[in-house]
């Protein structure tokens, strides 16, 4: 059956022991690992980065392995409280063929874009200023690449979670999708 085989290659796969992976380090740490590795080019990227803001280091070329692996499409979900440029730089890192993100991309081992399709801007997120990130990530997206398919989360929560109007009045003619988190368990404070 088809069930067999999906648990028969995921077994497979979790035996191969892939590894997924955020990392905050210090400056100096990006230092030294940067330059341990010969990473010309990331030292000149760290360089940019105010001295008082927090290095990440993200390690998803794998992820995107697994999907097309198990023949599934890559869905990744931006942080709801990164700015749109910074959204923008993760796309240009996966799917761009030019420009510095893609030498990135190349210099990490991924020659080739990782070609993502779709996207989500935050989960269960809300406000005005979720929305007005929403927006102004999902533009810039667009203009990126106006095939990739952009969700948001709408609303999350219990019996009485509603979506914003105004993610429809500011987001709406940006965004394919909206995802709609319901939990129709009302739980209390149990787990």
């Amino acid at each position: 059956s088809d069930l067999e085989r999906i648990e028969a290659k995921m077994t497979e796969i979790i035996k191969s022991d892939l590894a997924f992976e955020r990392q905050e380090v210090s400056r100096d740490e990006a230092l030294e690992l940067f330059r341990s590795m010969g990473e010309d080019y990331k030292l000149e990227l760290l360089e940019a980065i105010p001295a008082d803001e927090t290095i990440s280091l993200y390690r998803h070329g794998e992820f995107v392995d697994l999907c097309r692996r198990i023949g599934a499409e890559p869905y990744i979900c931006f942080n709801g409280l990164a700015s749109p440029q910074e959204n923008l730089d993760w796309v240009s890192y996966c799917n761009a063929t030019e420009g510095p993100f893609a030498k990135l991309r190349r210099t990490n081992g991924h020659p080739e874009p990782f070609s993502v399709k779709f996207w989500s801007v935050g989960n269960e997120r809300s406000g005005r200023e979720y929305i007005d990130r929403v927006r102004d990530t999902a533009r810039g997206m667009k203009a990126f690449d106006p095939d990739l398919q952009i969700m948001c989360s709408g609303a999350h929560g219990g019996k009485h979670a509603a979506v914003d109007d105004y993610l429809f009045e500011a987001a709406a003619d940006h965004l394919d999708l909206i995802s709609i988190h319901n939990y129709w368990m009302d739980r209390g404070d149990k787990l």
